[in-house]
C-alpha cells in the first residue's frame, strides 16, 4: 500500500481502535477479533460513532479508499467509515493478525467442542445420575414436569436422594451439595422447584455429546435406547462423566442398589408402565457392566 494511503487508512482504524477501547470492547489487540465477540448493534454504533467526514482527507486518498474498498459510507451523507477489507489490510500490514491467527480463531470459536470437553458441576451431576438412577433411557421414559404436582414432587425426593448418594461417595462437595438443597425446595413463583432447576441446565446437551435430550414440552431424557437395546457404551459414557475414576468394587455396589431401588421404588409414580421398559433385573445388569466398562474405559473417554 501507498504510504500516503496507508497513512489516512490508519485515521480510519485509529478511531475504531479508540473506540473499542474506551468502551472496553478490545480483545486480542484487534479490531477484526473484537468485531466477531460483541453484538451487531453495537458494532452499527461503534461503525458511526467511528466515522470521518469527507473534508477531513484529500479527495485523491478517500477516492482510492473508496476504489480498492478499504472504506464505504455510513447513513450520514459525507461520512465514511472503515471496511472490514480495511481492517484486515492494515492489521496483517502490521503483523497483528495473519492467516494462521484468524483461521486458528474461527476454528476454535465456530467449529470446536469446546463445550462438550468441560467437567459437569456438581448439579449437573445430580441431574444425571438422578435420571440414571429413574431409568429415563428414551423418550417414552422421560421426565415429564407437566405431568402433575406429585410427579414433580416425587422427582424432588430421586434429585434430593441422588445428592446425598453422590455427597456421601464424594462426588460432589458438602458446600455445593446445600446449594443445591436450597434451590431444589425454593419456590420459584408458581414454578416449581425441580422445574426451575431442569430447565436451567442447558449446557448438559453438549457437554453429555447429545446424549441428554431436551425435546420440548418440559420433557428430557437420555437418548441411549437404539435398536430396541441400552447403548452400554452411551451408559458407561455418562456414569465416567459423574465419577471418573472414584469407583471401587465396593462403590460399583452401593451405585447399582441406589439405581435398582430408585427404580423399583419411584418408577409407578413418574412414568407411563404400559410404555416403560426399564423397571427389569436384566438392566440392573446392564447398569453393573456399564460402571465397570467406564473404569476400563476411562482412558478412551479422556483421549475423546
Amino acid at each position: 500500500m501507498e504510504v500516503n494511503l496507508e497513512h489516512y487508512l490508519k485515521k480510519f482504524y485509529d478511531k475504531l481502535y479508540d473506540n473499542l477501547v474506551m468502551k472496553k470492547k478490545l480483545k486480542n489487540s484487534s479490531v477484526l477479533i473484537s468485531f466477531l465477540e460483541i453484538k451487531s448493534n453495537v458494532r452499527f454504533r461503534l461503525l458511526s460513532e467511528s466515522s470521518i467526514p469527507c473534508f477531513k482527507i484529500p479527495r485523491e486518498a478517500l477516492t482510492n479508499l473508496l476504489t480498492r474498498r478499504l472504506i464505504r459510507g455510513t447513513d450520514e451523507i459525507d461520512n465514511y467509515t472503515i471496511t472490514a477489507r480495511g481492517v484486515w489490510e492494515y492489521e496483517n500490514g502490521k503483523n497483528i493478525i495473519d492467516e494462521v491467527f484468524l483461521i486458528k480463531y474461527l476454528d476454535k470459536k465456530f467449529f470446536g467442542f469446546e463445550d462438550s470437553q468441560k467437567s459437569l458441576s456438581d448439579k449437573e451431576k445430580i441431574i444425571l445420575f438422578s435420571m440414571i438412577a429413574a431409568r429415563t433411557f428414551s423418550k417414552k421414559s422421560p421426565i415429564d414436569l407437566k405431568k402433575d404436582e406429585t410427579t414433580n414432587n416425587i422427582w424432588q425426593d430421586i434429585l434430593y436422594n441422588a445428592s446425598e448418594k453422590l455427597k456421601s461417595l464424594d462426588i460432589i462437595s458438602e458446600k455445593n451439595q446445600k446449594e443445591f438443597h436450597g434451590k431444589l425446595y425454593a419456590p420459584k413463583g408458581n414454578e416449581h422447584p425441580v422445574s426451575n432447576i431442569i430447565r436451567h441446565s442447558d449446557q448438559l446437551p453438549k457437554k453429555t455429546k447429545g446424549l441428554y435430550k431436551a425435546p420440548g414440552e418440559q420433557k428430557y431424557y437420555l437418548d441411549i435406547y437404539k435398536d430396541s437395546k441400552i447403548s452400554k457404551e452411551n451408559l458407561s459414557y455418562l456414569f465416567w462423566l459423574i465419577f471418573d475414576d472414584k469407583l471401587s468394587d465396593t462403590v460399583i455396589e452401593e451405585v447399582v442398589n441406589f439405581c435398582r431401588e430408585i427404580a423399583y421404588d419411584k418408577n409407578i409414580y413418574i412414568f407411563n408402565l404400559q410404555e416403560h421398559i426399564f423397571s427389569r433385573p436384566e438392566y440392573d445388569d446392564i447398569i453393573r457392566d456399564s460402571i465397570r466398562d467406564s473404569i476400563i474405559s476411562k482412558k478412551k473417554w479422556e483421549i475423546a
